[in-house]
């Protein structure tokens, strides 16, 4: 994201990180960096450094009877499994958050926001490109294939293969022979939408019938990062780390190595 939040403040995050990590923030430095969430640098006086991660609930939502809560379990238990993969399953790639001192992975900031920190990354080579260098791929499979073997303590949830708000796309279809007075685009896309939608109704009825298949065979489902491209995966000293981990899920492995065919 690259606007901050502007109901949002840094004192109420300086707040929680002393309450909750006994973290004494003296800088917070907003980031410019990532998609569907926010993200600072918070420094103490020791010259420590947190990575911090601000997800805007309501944005995570899959549909319209979706709430926060429910966005805020989910992101719960997939940073669970996160710090699993990496303490009880021995995957030193895995850069997962930092619990509390209550032993909590994420904490809400409001109604709206939810905050949880990670190490900060100095030592990274930054990706030129939303595609690895060739001669990187071998050494990212071999990566995934050890997320896939890991048999975390703390299990994801099992993907649902939920189209985000395909219900709405539906009321958009429905709503086609009606003006779309929203805007400079509205009426475009209300025409649009009216030329393809046959299309795209074939395409998610389609969809639905490929996710009952991968359904069907819960054996073949693993611990799968479901974004491991090359924003995700980066190269340190140590070699490659995998950050992210917000939709981790039991997925086939597909889940995670469609983008590396």
């Amino acid at each position: 994201m690259f606007t901050r939040p502007q109901d949002l403040t840094e004192g109420q995050i300086r707040a929680e990180l002393a309450a909750s990590w006994q973290f004494a923030a003296e800088t917070l430095s907003y980031l410019r960096a990532g998609f569907g969430c926010h993200h600072w640098r918070a420094t103490d006086a020791a010259g420590r450094q947190l990575f911090l991660i601000v997800h805007d609930l309501p944005q995570m939502l899959h549909s319209r009877l979706d709430t926060p809560q429910a966005a805020f379990g989910r992101l719960e238990t997939a940073f669970c499994c996160a710090l699993s993969l990496r303490r009880d399953a021995n995957l030193d790639f895995v850069i997962s958050p930092i619990p509390t001192i209550n032993g909590q992975v994420v904490r809400r900031l409001s109604d709206r926001y939810s905050l949880a920190a990670c190490p900060y990354l100095e030592n990274f080579e930054p990706c030129s490109a939303d595609e690895f260098q060739v001669t990187d791929r071998p050494a990212v499979v071999r990566l995934l294939t050890d997320l896939h073997r890991a048999r975390p303590v703390v299990a994801p949830e099992p993907c649902d293969f939920t189209l985000q708000n395909v219900d709405g796309l539906q009321a958009a279809i429905d709503s086609t022979g009606e003006p779309w007075r929203t805007g400079p685009y509205g009426e475009r896309a209300r025409a649009l939408l009216t030329r393809h939608a046959s299309g795209v109704i074939a395409l998610i009825t389609a969809y639905g019938e490929l996710t009952a298949s991968a359904k069907s065979r819960p054996g073949r489902f693993v611990v799968t990062h479901g974004e491991p491209d090359a924003r995700n995966v980066l190269k340190t000293p140590a070699g490659f780390v995998i950050v992210d981990w917000d939709f981790v899920r039991l997925a086939p492995p597909e889940r995670d190595l469609w983008g590396l065919a």
